[in-house]
């Protein structure tokens, strides 16, 4: 019973009293039922307050396929899918390589914590390698602890810039980072799609994007070093496309320039197993486009 219909109940009660004031049997038997009615209504407010707060409870955990129920207290426990089942193999507290079909950007950052409130990260969760690594290649984002410096933050919730609308917002995204960690440096890679990127922005300016996706791409910014070695592709809407002699001499990249151009700006995630005397968890959660 609400709170609302009570009072409406009450209302009508009293005001039933009050016209029949002047039939004194109707009026005594009347205000006899209240000693039956308040207790009632009584019991009937505890209880829905009882519900209510209980139901209302916004950390309340959501069952789903991945969780499990504790008797005595409900805890979600991650269950590693069937095709992730190869990464049991490893210590959920050592880094797990990655840089193959997927997107990261990196960063000079102190710790995850840091990161993760400074981008607002939504659904925020403590997790191991092994759970945040599935998590970043399932749509999430996986916020790793330092690495030597490094901090990456990898998945597939991350913009892209391979479309017109997820340029601006990685764009936004590097410079955002950029511009209180000083440099943010993202790459990406899915061999199936032709996709290969990679940006750099510095103390909130982007410095240079390459982008290729299938027949289509965008170049800002001069290339360096080592791309000016690949002689690469450039297949931005302003340009011309290539004849078939000049395609041959070009570079189109795939996910062995990324993970080059990764190593030559940053750290290589595909080495980051190599890596000794990394402690901490990590945290994953979901991009909230608030920026």
């Amino acid at each position: 019973m609400k709170v609302k219909s009570i009072i409406i109940f009450l209302i009508l009660f009293f005001t039933t009293i009050f016209i029949l004031k002047g039939t004194e049997r109707t009026k005594e038997k009347m205000i006899e039922s209240l000693k039956y009615v308040i207790p009632v209504m009584t019991i009937s407010l505890v209880f829905w307050g009882y519900k209510k707060t209980n139901n209302s409870n916004p950390h309340k955990p959501i069952n789903n396929n991945n969780s499990k129920q504790e008797s005595g207290n409900i805890k979600a426990e991650f269950v590693v899918p069937d095709r992730y089942k190869y990464l049991e193999n490893n210590t959920p507290q050592t880094p797990i390589d990655f840089g193959i079909k997927t997107v990261w950007i990196a960063i000079k950052a102190k710790n995850s914590y840091e990161v993760a409130q400074y981008i607002e990260l939504d659904n925020q969760k403590e997790v191991n390698w092994i759970e945040g690594t599935i998590r970043a290649y399932e749509g999430d984002i996986f916020i790793t602890p330092n690495l030597n410096g490094w901090i990456i933050i990898h998945g597939w919730g991350l913009p892209t810039p391979d479309s017109k609308f997820g340029s601006d917002e990685t764009v936004a995204l590097l410079n955002y980072l950029s511009g209180k960690f000083e440099e943010a440096y993202l790459f990406g890679n899915h061999r199936v799609s032709s996709v290969a990127f990679w940006g750099k922005s510095l103390k909130g300016k982007l410095k240079r994007l390459y982008v290729v996706a299938d027949g289509t791409g965008k170049v800002i910014g001069e290339p360096n070093s080592l791309e000016l070695k690949w002689n690469l592709i450039d297949l931005s809407e302003n340009k011309s496309n290539p004849n078939k002699d000049e395609w041959d001499k070009l570079k189109y990249p795939g996910e062995d320039e990324v993970i080059e151009i990764a190593e030559y700006w940053s750290i290589n995630p595909m080495e980051i197993s190599k890596l000794e005397n990394i402690e901490g968890k990590g945290i994953t959660g979901r991009m909230n486009n608030r920026l």
